[in-house]
């Protein structure tokens, strides 16, 4: 009888360890904070605001399939609507029918660019010359994402002055936010 009230004993006084552990682990854990950097920050900030400016990916329509990439962006570039640039100031809010759309980037000088989107990276990023466009980095930071949860994709180019030209395929009509801002 008194190894039953021993067990016992043994197993409240386990149990009691337990629950007063894990409030301490989720007391520290709801207490952290994380450190974003300031070019993250910014991305955040553009991703939350309410004031973008409005763009529409277009589509290549059957009878413009055979258009080389050179006549392509020509093409969407007479549509101001499906050409966009960086911004520091505020983010795209992009317009995007089912099926493939393109949509063309202005960049104005050289350097080192972000582009941020509120969604999966879901496009393939090509240069005026065709070449498919490798990010340097496209690696989303854990403080980042603790911080700030709209960011969902994130990655950084070297980039010449010109014009590049972004493919979206989508199965559901929608909007992406876009950041992309000079580094």
């Amino acid at each position: 009888m008194r190894i039953k009230y021993i067990t016992k004993f043994i197993l409240l006084i386990l149990i009691v360890s337990i629950f007063s552990g894990c409030e301490t682990f989720f007391e520290d854990y709801q207490n952290e904070s994380f450190i974003m950097s300031n070019v993250d920050e910014k991305i955040c900030s553009l991703l939350n605001s309410d004031s973008t400016m409005i763009a529409r990916s277009s589509i290549l329509y059957s009878d413009t399939t055979a258009l080389t990439l050179a006549d392509s962006i020509s093409w969407l570039s007479t549509d101001s609507m499906a050409v966009i640039t960086e911004s520091n100031e505020n983010a795209w809010s992009v317009c995007q029918p089912i099926g493939v759309s393109y949509l063309l980037i202005d960049i104005v000088s050289d350097g080192n660019y972000i582009i941020a989107t509120n969604k999966s990276n879901d496009y393939l990023f090509k240069s005026n010359d065709g070449l498919v466009v490798i990010p340097s980095s496209d690696i989303l930071d854990l403080e980042t994402i603790a911080e700030c949860s709209v960011i969902r994709s994130r990655s950084e180019y070297e980039m010449a002055q010109g014009t590049y030209f972004i493919s979206f395929n989508r199965e559901s009509e929608g909007f992406i936010k876009m950041a992309i801002i000079n580094n």
